[in-house]
């Protein structure tokens, strides 16, 4: 248990603030175009769903608002949360919510519920201070096509869904560490699932294959939802994803986190629970492997970071996932600093050794395949993005045969 609490405090940004009623949400909106203006591709559409969702969260003692608002208050309680946690109660929460989402087909595909039959779909999940657009172009709207996981799948055959999590980008913002821990964020997703594959509440129509992709928490997300919800997917893509721990030592102050509230991109009367990143050399540091990626990416992303939600990282979900019988393919990048260390990155221990063993912990799955490129935590923002996305497709057609 050390060793994934490790992985927790290393590698998540997790903290404790007043409560919060969920917030409502009104029914699934219609499709509507994406404004070409913010570089989304014409296939693409905007969607919102609205989801119930119940789970067990942990609940802790919160500390005074004040208390986050300094770097040493931030660093004094993530100190202090080993012990919270150990001591921590359950309580149950549930809410209606927003989940926002891009949805894009294959480029030889229209906007109509028939098309999609043959198409399989993959969900796209991100990770912990990244919202949806991590997935295509990036928050700032500008990156290289050549790095947007979407457009690649998109011309590869699949329909894409990229999903903002609970507590994240443009979904609901509840309580950020009683509600928006990953039991909540897990089922919210399930509902989502649920909606997806009912012929009555699809917006989109029924999929050939429905996939789950995740990347760092957006991977034990997927992960969990996997154990807890067998039957919602075929198929999962873990990218970034820990492999049952981490290496990582003492990461949590180098992040500098304080309140978004304090920067101008969000309103003054966000629930201080909501973090930034305050330090970029060490996200950089963290996300990217140096002389890898294009050094105006780190900068863009690091002005453009979504906020993180206190308790996103309180819970890891099971260290095992026996439930789930479908195709695994685990994708982590042999430099990954925010899972396999950072003093020094290249003499990281997340080997091929660990990430095979994550076929054990999926023990009923019916194929399983990884891949480890030379690449960071951030595995779309590197120049080896392309070549990444070329053997995924490969590897998932051979779990599952080809789209289409």
């Amino acid at each position: 248990m050390l060793h994934r609490f490790k992985f927790l405090a290393c590698s998540f940004a997790f903290l404790c603030c007043v409560q919060g009623a969920p917030t409502s949400s009104s029914s699934p909106s219609s499709p509507s175009n994406i404004p070409e203006s913010i570089g989304r591709s014409s296939n693409c559409q905007n969607l919102t769903f609205t989801v119930t969702a119940t789970a067990v969260n942990k609940v802790i003692p919160s500390p005074a608002a004040t208390a986050l608002s300094t770097q040493d208050g931030v660093n004094a309680f993530y100190a202090s949360l080993p012990s919270l946690l150990a001591s921590s109660t359950n309580q149950t929460r549930n809410g209606t919510y927003n989940l926002a989402a891009i949805y894009c087909l294959p480029h030889n595909h229209t906007h109509t519920n028939s098309s999609t039959s043959t198409t399989p779909l993959q969900i796209l999940i991100h990770g912990s201070t990244y919202t949806k657009e991590y997935w295509d172009l990036g928050a700032w709207g500008t990156g290289p096509s050549s790095n947007s996981w979407t457009r690649f799948m998109n011309n590869a055959g699949y329909a894409t869904l990229a999903v903002d999590k609970l507590g994240n980008g443009a979904s609901s913002h509840p309580d950020p560490v009683y509600d928006v821990q990953l039991p909540l964020q897990m089922e919210t997703i399930h509902s989502l699932i649920t909606q997806l594959r009912s012929p009555d509440l699809s917006p989109i129509g029924q999929h050939k294959e429905y996939i789950l992709v995740g990347h760092s928490s957006g991977s034990i997300l997927a992960a969990t939802l996997a154990q807890t919800h067998p039957d919602d997917i075929s198929a999962l893509i873990l990218t970034g994803y820990p492999a049952g721990g981490s290496n990582n030592k003492g990461g949590i102050p180098s992040y500098h986190y304080l309140p978004a509230h304090l920067n101008p991109r969000f309103p003054p009367t966000l629930n201080p629970g909501y973090l930034l990143m305050n330090s970029e050399a060490n996200r950089t540091s963290a996300f990217y492997y140096a002389g890898h990626y294009d050094p105006q990416i780190p900068h863009l992303d690091f002005l453009t970071q979504g906020a993180q939600p206190l308790g996103e990282g309180f819970n890891l979900g099971p260290a095992t996932q026996p439930a789930f019988k479908g195709k695994v393919l685990v994708v982590t990048g042999t430099k990954d600093p925010a899972i396999c260390g950072f003093v020094p990155v290249d003499e990281c221990a997340f080997n091929s050794t660990r990430i095979v063993g994550v076929n054990g912990s999926f023990g009923g799955n019916s194929g399983f395949d990884y891949y480890m490129p030379d690449t960071g935590h951030d595995l779309n923002w590197h120049y080896s993005a392309g070549e990444t996305y070329g053997v995924v497709v490969g590897k998932v057609g051979g779990l599952l045969g080809g789209p289409g």
